[in-house]
């Protein structure tokens, strides 16, 4: 979960070429328990899509809010990875969903991927991304947001308590899934396909309106590097999951970093506001 010099999305990597290899069943069960913490936990974006930068505890619960383009890349190339080896389609789907996010947020118009979206707005960390129970039952009334808050650990109370430095004040709610859907669907004596219906129209319901909040900054600089990541992700997830729109933009994305950030031959390291310097 910490800013270190080895991302888990790394460590992941590894344990599953391994596995390949040596088909250790403790190497593949312990990706399983990471990804379905990482896609279940607060560290998710659960409305918009997208991995925060990292986790500041060992639930998952509270990230700092940052979403740096670099993650989305390994992130989501480690859960396409994770399909694969596990079968399970709930990893394809969390790829598809961090790739949806990068281009429909981080994609500049001449198709490079911009660096960041920010941790705060308004001057205060996360507040683009928590909710109270009052504000989820105004979006989708009273029935469907208690069952809304069951599901994602909405409370009265709040579920984080940071109350020093930049937390917006009273109580806030980060989004997570403590129960699989399957299981709470089950609890909640739902049909799992339905409370799956459910969950997507909920998402674009709360996807509307919190659009209209001050959204965090943009980090809008292009980096050769990142770029490449992301480019490498794209073309990998546009295979897998039979794709064309994540080739086409992957294309596009090495189209403009070969138009506009090579020099006598060489690329350049960083593209902002028309102008690409540093070799």
């Amino acid at each position: 979960g910490g800013n270190n010099k080895f991302p888990p999305s790394m460590a992941m990597d590894l344990m599953l070429r391994v596995h390949r290899r040596t088909a250790k069943a403790e190497l593949s069960e312990a990706v399983d328990v990471t990804l379905d913490h990482m896609a279940r936990g607060g560290i998710y974006d659960h409305v918009g899509g997208g991995i925060c930068r990292y986790s500041t505890d060992t639930d998952w619960l509270v990230p700092h809010f940052e979403k740096m383009l670099y993650d989305q890349a390994m992130v989501s190339a480690i859960y396409l990875d994770g399909y694969l080896a596990l079968k399970k389609p709930e990893y394809a789907a969390v790829a598809r969903d961090i790739f949806d996010y990068v281009l429909d947020d981080l994609r500049s118009p001449e198709g490079g991927f911009y660096s960041s979206r920010d941790a705060d707005s308004e001057g205060l960390e996360g507040k683009f991304y928590i909710w109270t129970v009052p504000e989820v039952i105004a979006v989708l009334g009273e029935e469907e947001g208690r069952l809304f808050c069951k599901y994602y650990d909405v409370t009265d109370r709040g579920n984080w308590f940071e109350r020093m430095g930049h937390a917006p004040a009273g109580p806030k709610n980060i989004l997570h899934i403590p129960k699989p859907s399957e299981e709470f669907a089950k609890s909640q004596s739902l049909e799992v396909e339905e409370f799956k219906k459910k969950l997507a129209i909920w998402r674009e319901k709360m996807r509307s309106v919190r659009s209209k909040r001050v959204p965090p900054g943009l980090d809008d600089k292009i980096l050769t590097d990142w770029n490449g990541l992301m480019i490498a992700s794209l073309a990998k997830g546009a295979a897998i999951l039979d794709e064309p729109k994540y080739a086409r933009a992957a294309a596009q994305a090495a189209d403009f970093i070969l138009a506009k950030m090579q020099k006598e031959g060489r690329l350049l390291r960083t593209y902002r506001a028309g102008q690409a310097r540093l070799t």
